[in-house]
């Protein structure tokens, strides 16, 4: 109901704002043309008007198709998002139809977007930056290059998997220089659990720094002149404290910090632009005994008090859930970020089960599932697995399984799934 259609009426007061990065329509090479001439919000485009449209082009550098496009699309945006909602007086009108088929009808849809248009405009933005790398060649090779940049995918695993240490792996490389295959961008880490530990992401960032300053010195010796100063930049950048610096910590202690920090995130990547990878570690602790226990749900559940159990929690949980995800499946793809959530994993009393994949399955339900198109599960290898060359006893080897991925046909559960060993770093 939030989306009607205001017709000729559009309100010139406006209660919030909506920065451009939200318009899913428009490339990022116009957002970035807009922004730099100063139009960062969508109202500020509908105020161009013909006496200012050659100072925008100029400005912009976009023809006039593009600036016209942008203006539609940023129109169409507020309509949607601030529509007021005008019931009619009786739910049940004389010509039988109700407010629902009436409220419908002044539903403003957008037209869409051909499959072929898709294609072409993801082929053309197909490049290593449309990836967070992990610094493991077998999991970015998994992946399809890393965690994709304005998608939302989670990390199971059981406790002591290597959720936690896998997402500061990631935070670091997301600081990694584009030249490298990065995307040289921010991190921000919302925090559940109080399991980030400052200490272990500073050792990972010292190894990935020691890596890339060992690369950049021996490529130096091989290259000119101009290529060499740009290998001494990148080292003399990439140093342990900018790693740190750019990683941004926030901690939740309840569900209802993490929805407000959920719902905040549009508005704090519209001024944090240099965000590149948005985690939440993890979804779960706080949602696993979020709703508690009404009456009705003692009687039903045979619990006196406490939270969780009752058919009637567990369907508010499972909605709280569907929203949160839905939610950052929108900025993933309005902002462009990679986002990652991992979850816990609980048992599934298969009397058939033969490994981690088929024992164990993620909590939150599957709704919660299957409301997310790309899920890794991770597991500890086993200890008496033979070390590969270079992995000493004290490395710790952890395996990841791709249970489900559009982007690849051969994904699959349990051990038939597409799988890659790697190594947590600055062991």
């Amino acid at each position: 109901v939030s989306v009607l259609y205001w017709g000729d009426h559009m309100p010139t007061h406006r209660s919030r704002r909506y920065p451009i990065s939200r318009l899913v329509g428009v490339s990022e090479h116009v957002k970035a043309a807009f922004a730099d001439a100063g139009y960062a919000y969508c109202d500020e485009l509908l105020s161009i008007d013909a006496p200012s449209r050659e100072r925008v082009k100029a400005a912009t550098r976009l023809p006039d198709a593009a600036v016209d496009h942008a203006v539609a699309e940023a129109a169409a945006f507020l309509r949607r998002s601030e529509a007021p909602v005008q019931p009619t007086a009786s739910a049940e009108r004389d010509d039988g139809e109700d407010d629902s088929t009436q409220l419908a009808t002044q539903v403003c849809l957008p037209l869409g977007e051909s499959a072929l248009a898709m294609l072409d405009r993801d082929a053309s933005t197909a490049d290593v930056t449309s990836f967070v790398p992990t610094f493991s060649r077998s999991l970015d090779e998994l992946l399809g290059g890393g965690f994709r940049r304005g998608t939302v995918t989670e990390v199971l695993g059981l406790p002591g998997a290597g959720k936690t240490q896998l997402c500061s792996q990631v935070a670091v490389a997301t600081r990694l220089p584009s030249g490298f295959g990065g995307v040289d961008g921010r991190t921000l880490i919302v925090d559940t659990e109080g399991s980030f530990v400052p200490a272990r992401l500073r050792d990972m960032a010292a190894a990935a720094s020691a890596h890339v300053q060992f690369v950049c010195h021996q490529q130096q010796s091989q290259v000119d002149a101009a290529a060499a100063s740009n290998f001494a930049a990148v080292a003399a950048a990439y140093t342990v404290d900018n790693i740190m610096a750019s990683v941004l910590v926030h901690r939740t202690h309840d569900v209802a910090d993490l929805v407000a920090t959920v719902v905040a995130l549009p508005e704090l990547l519209a001024t944090r632009q240099d965000i590149r990878t948005v985690i939440v570690d993890s979804v779960a602790f706080p949602l696993r005994g979020a709703i508690p226990l009404g009456a009705a749900d003692a009687a039903t559940s045979g619990t006196a008090h406490g939270n969780t159990g009752g058919w009637e929690a567990h369907a508010r949980r499972t909605r709280l859930a569907l929203a949160i995800s839905r939610k950052l499946h929108a900025v993933a793809e309005a902002c462009d970020v990679a986002v990652l959530v991992t979850n816990h994993m609980t048992t599934t009393g298969s009397s058939f089960a033969t490994d981690a994949a088929t024992a164990y399955t993620g909590t939150l339900g599957d709704e919660w599932a299957h409301s997310l198109a790309r899920r890794v599960l991770l597991t500890a290898k086993a200890s008496g697995s033979a070390p590969s060359a270079g992995v000493t006893s004290a490395t710790q080897l952890r395996e990841a399984f791709l249970l489900k991925s559009p982007e690849s046909a051969a994904a699959s559960f349990g051990a038939t799934a597409p799988s890659a060993t790697f190594v947590i770093s600055g062991r």
